[in-house]
């Protein structure tokens, strides 16, 4: 039984969504241990984190497994002792080590770094402070190929006095411009802004002084779920959890009032209340757009009615160019949602669901549970307020492709569509002028390749997923060739749609091992992979190499390329796939026009 359907976990989150409170973590935190039914279940993602502090941290960890589990992730958490952080990251048997994070946080305050400064009451030096931290860092990163994040230094709330202490601000200030530094410098090294976060929620709220004295635990019951969601933000942008589209209701989400019932004149949307509140929500829906997160409309309503709205109210921000899909007609919501999986050609745990109706929202969770559906106030005033405290659409980085991504699904409705009025697939192909960049990634691509290796499942050989210090790696490694591909074609740019990753398997580099092999599904069924492949395997024998080896490591997701070895010229040999170059011809794909590696040669296949 998959674990979003395991029917403990249903009736726990449910719980927890009626009364989200410690005790109640607690109390359902007991029961895990038994929970390997769960865990082991088909379709629970599950990752290692760490957690190094220098207080008492051992509460967060029912609120990362509970946060985690709602979304369908299982959390293994490490917490050691009481501010065993400097012993876990310089021991290289420590725990921390044996226990092999994919994600570990390191959450500190300055004095923790500077103890003889701390213990004769004055502040401790910037200089010898980075100086610490920065050891810490390259320790770790010297062990373990996790990604290390680390929150910047929160300054802690203090009376605003009329006598301010410019030196202590200016000292903070080095404080972050410090660890910002370190952070850029280190591959798989990050920086979780604590500093906003706790000034967001207010530094009054962050803190527990009693506990923080009788039981070094600096942080408040109503932080800890705030604390947690934003470093599972993190833990989901780096492997590749994130969502990645919002479908969203219409009447009384998107504006108020009943469209059918009001007329399109009638709505609230505008510049006063409470049309106002709505107004908030759409511009920031339009800001997560920008970063690459998609927009769909999911709507019972009249689709003519709906559609005159989006076209032409005077206030609307969002217009029928800013979905990437859209469902508007009187059929139930959860067949409208698989329909707009498959045109975007997402699975249904790339979405977030938002609707004002609690009956449409429990209908989703129970026929669609692998879509996450958020509980929503019935007051628009904090619909704004309630989609930024949503951690699921976090990423690590913003790439050109992020910021490019709406334009590219409305550029897949005009392919869409040529291919409707096109007599044969061949003409199709010929039709969309396809150009194609195989090069040898450059520095500054690495985080789209890592994005690309952590979000990738479909068109993905073997699905290994590597950390931004690992992509690094490879990337300077003689024996290794990262390669990225780049497409394009007469309705626009899909950008870096494609890696492979190929490693010398001997000194002589005669026997290549093809590691991994992935692209984005958008660009899929127009032979693009096929070229990409070709011009990959001319690069190696260009480079001496005679025989290529390639792994197909089947998944959930990716049975639509269990053959593409076999049908690239490749035979089955001791569980892998192998081509000897001199025998290899590459195949005749006259429709794309291919710009290869350094030389800059463009050739028809």
């Amino acid at each position: 039984m998959a674990g979003f359907q395991h029917p403990l976990l249903l009736e726990l989150l449910e719980k927890l969504r009626k009364e989200p409170t410690y005790p109640v973590f607690q109390r359902l935190a007991a029961k895990l241990p038994a929970w390997e039914e769960v865990r082991d279940s088909v379709g629970v993602r599950r990752v290692r984190v760490a957690v190094l502090s220098s207080y008492t941290a051992d509460p967060i960890k029912p609120y990362l497994r509970f946060l985690a589990l709602e979304r369908n992730v299982w959390v293994d958490v490490f917490l050691p002792g009481f501010n065993q952080f400097s012993q876990e990251i310089l021991n290289p048997e420590s725990g921390l080590y044996a226990f092999q994070p994919e994600v570990c946080f390191l959450h500190l305050f300055p004095e923790d770094l500077s103890p003889a400064q701390r213990s004769d009451g004055r502040e401790p030096e910037p200089t010898a402070v980075l100086d610490a931290l920065r050891r810490l860092a390259l320790e770790f990163r010297k062990n373990s190929k996790a990604d290390l994040v680390i929150s910047n230094f929160a300054s802690r709330g203090q009376f605003p006095h009329a006598l301010r202490r410019p030196e202590s601000a200016d000292r903070f200030q080095v404080f972050q411009q410090g660890l910002e530094k370190i952070t850029r410098e280190m591959p798989g090294v990050h920086c979780l802004d604590y500093e906003s976060l706790t000034s967001f929620h207010g530094k009054e709220q962050v803190a527990d002084e009693r506990l923080r004295h009788i039981a070094r635990m600096e942080l408040s019951e109503r932080f800890l779920p705030k604390l947690a969601g934003h470093m599972l933000g993190w833990v989901f942008a780096l492997r590749g959890f994130s969502r990645k589209c919002i479908v969203l209701d219409l009447d009384n989400t998107l504006w108020g009032g009943v469209v059918g019932e009001e007329g399109p004149q009638g709505i609230h949307l505008g510049p006063d209340y409470p049309g106002s509140a709505f107004l908030e929500f759409q511009a920031s829906l339009l800001e997560l757009r920008r970063r690459g997160i998609l927009l769909a409309v999911n709507s019972k309503n009249n689709e003519s009615e709906a559609l005159e709205v989006l076209r032409d109210h005077p206030a609307m921000l969002l217009r029928p160019e800013h979905f990437a899909a859209m469902q508007i007609n009187w059929n139930d919501k959860a067949g409208n949602l698989e329909a707009i999986a498959k045109q975007l050609q997402l699975g249904l745990d790339a979405f977030v669901f938002i609707d004002d109706n609690p009956a449409e929202r429990e209908l989703m969770r129970r026929l669609r549970p692998e879509v996450l559906t958020p509980e929503w106030t019935t007051d628009p005033v904090f619909y704004r307020r309630d989609l930024e405290g949503l951690f699921d659409f976090e990423t690590s980085s913003l790439t050109e492709e992020d910021r490019q991504r709406g334009e590219m699904y409305a550029a897949q409705l005009q392919r869409e569509t040529l291919q409707k009025q096109t007599a044969t697939f061949e003409d199709y192909l010929f039709g969309l002028q396809m150009e194609l960049d195989v090069q040898s990634a450059r520095a500054e691509d690495l985080s789209r390749v890592h994005q690309l290796f952590q979000k990738t499942n479909q068109f993905n050989l073997t699905t290994r997923r590597y950390s931004p210090a690992e992509v690094d790696a490879f990337h300077h490694r003689e024996d290794a060739l990262l390669t990225i591909l780049r497409n394009r074609d007469r309705f626009g740019d899909n950008g870096l749609v494609g890696v492979a990753l190929a490693v010398a398997e001997d000194p002589g580099r005669k026997l290549w091992r093809i590691d991994s092999l992935l692209m984005s599904c958008r660009v899929l069924g127009r032979t693009v992979e096929s070229g990409f492949l070709a011009h990959l395997l001319l690069e190696l024998q260009r480079r001496g190499a005679q025989t290529i080896v390639g792994e197909f490591i089947p998944t959930a997701k990716n049975e639509l390329v269990k053959d593409f070895y076999s049908r690239m010229g490749f035979e089955p040999a001791a569980g892998r796939w192998r081509i000897r170059l001199a025998e290899y011809r590459s195949p005749e794909l006259p429709w794309l026009k291919v710009n290869a590696f350094e030389e800059g040669v463009h050739a028809k296949l």
